[in-house]
């Protein structure tokens, strides 16, 4: 179907030289207005994603596309849609995409800064904020992305267990009667791998 209801709002979508264009709009009567007008300016070789309602839709809209567009195929996808939840609690659902400016960005630092929040996790959650824009303004619903800056970030200091750490390590998980953590320790030092890349190690990996 070319018109949808999702919550409150209506998505129209046309198909124009291969891409998915699509807008939201708050009554089905402008959103089948809409798909009239682009499917016309298609007609005319024109692009109808150049003449759009950008700036009417809001951080739900910006969350909701991200999500079903980009984050659902992602391997992450329940840790992205959290960050980006996160976002919209903080800046508010109905917040319109266009008044998220420099201003709106520093409020969501502070905020999560007051939270406790490490320079790690600040960035994650303005790497959400980010992605959402840029997707917002693809589908056409923000007219201009607005600079996000990340914040700096130490340098996590690399060390490597002695000899008689390893040893100590082992012997501690075989004391409590842990052999099958001894035995993942082992194995994690010898090849060097991640704990969550040993996990997800299967028998055909190995042929």
């Amino acid at each position: 179907m070319p018109v949808t209801q999702r919550g409150s709002s209506w998505q129209a979508s046309i198909q124009h030289e291969g891409r998915r264009i699509r807008r939201a709009f708050r009554s089905e009567a402008e959103a089948l207005q809409w798909i009239r007008e682009a499917e016309a300016k298609s007609v005319l070789g024109v692009d109808p994603g150049l003449d759009l309602r950008a700036g009417r839709g809001t951080l739900d809209d910006a969350l909701r596309y991200t999500v079903e567009d980009v984050w659902r195929h992602a391997k992450a996808a329940e840790g992205l849609e959290a960050n980006g939840r996160d976002v919209v609690r903080i800046l508010g659902g109905n917040r319109p995409l266009d008044s998220i400016d420099g201003n709106a960005i520093r409020a969501l630092v502070s905020s999560l800064e007051e939270r406790g929040c490490g320079s790690s996790t600040v960035n994650r959650k303005l790497a959400a904020l980010s992605k959402m824009l840029r997707h917002a303004h693809r589908v056409g619903i923000l007219g201009r992305v607005p600079h996000i800056e990340k914040l700096p970030e130490r340098q996590g200091r690399v060390r490597f267990l002695t000899k008689q750490e390893e040893d100590e390590v082992v012997a501690q998980f075989r004391f409590l009667g842990r052999p099958h953590y001894a035995d993942l320790v082992v194995f994690l030092i010898d090849t060097g791998m991640r704990v969550g890349e040993a996990l997800r190690l299967r028998w055909e990996d190995f042929t």
